[in-house]
């Protein structure tokens, strides 16, 4: 049966799609580089974001150069857009669901915690999920060269002792889809966040959705799965 639930939170629990391609067009035409739609967004969104910002057209080396500088302002840009962003549609419902079925819920996302808990706690959120693992601070850059957030949850996994079966993964980019495969966690893709209906639908995941409460159909339907 289904012991855990982890979300992305970036476009999975936080609809922040829009705001951030709106960041990404305003950093990049500060830099010198064309901007962009939503759309070529999430055709091209990916982790780590140094491979997006050069599918994007920056030069490798002066993004490397300026990597520190790019995020600051990215930052600068996103914030109060950030502060104003909805759930997605379902998200209380579900996790208030998986707290009454004593399913565990976890947060796992390249962001920053302290963001994060602000706006759990702003959406009224926070008391519906177990443990969050992302960066500790802006001052950590990890996914801007590397994937990293999949080692915490594997930890997690670890310390608490589940089977990989036991465990599903939900998000709306190829990152958690792949992480969930790599792993052998159940996958499912969330339509309308950082990446395309195509990108997703291209990595193959479990379930593709476009609600987070199609979940409760989901999950009891593998709980009754033999591991």
């Amino acid at each position: 049966m289904i012991k855990l639930v982890a979300f992305d939170w970036n476009g999975t629990i936080l609809s922040d799609a829009a705001a951030v391609s709106r960041a990404d067009s305003a950093t990049a035409k500060h830099f010198g580089f064309s901007g962009g739609t939503i759309e070529e967004y999430r055709a091209t969104f990916t982790i780590p974001i140094r491979n997006y910002w050069i599918a994007r057209g920056f030069d490798l080396k002066f993004f490397d150069r300026n990597a520190e500088k790019i995020h600051k302002y990215f930052l600068n840009q996103y914030e109060p857009l950030e502060d104003v962003c909805r759930s997605r549609a379902g998200t209380r419902p579900i996790l208030a669901w998986l707290r009454k079925m004593r399913i565990k819920s976890v947060i796992y996302s390249n962001h920053i915690i302290p963001h994060i808990e602000k706006q759990l706690w702003r959406l009224e959120l926070h008391g519906y999920v177990d443990k969050i693992m992302a960066r500790p601070t802006s001052d950590d850059h990890s996914h801007m060269h590397n994937r990293f957030k999949q080692l915490k949850l594997y930890d997690y996994v670890k310390k608490f002792k589940l089977k990989p079966k036991e465990v599903l993964l939900v998000g709306d980019t190829v990152e958690e889809i792949e992480n969930a495969k790599y792993y052998g966690y159940y996958s499912v893709a969330l339509t309308g966040g950082h990446n395309s209906t195509v990108r997703l639908r291209a990595v193959n995941p479990d379930f593709l959705i476009d609600n987070l409460n199609e979940l409760k159909v989901i999950i009891p339907g593998l709980s009754r799965q033999r591991l």
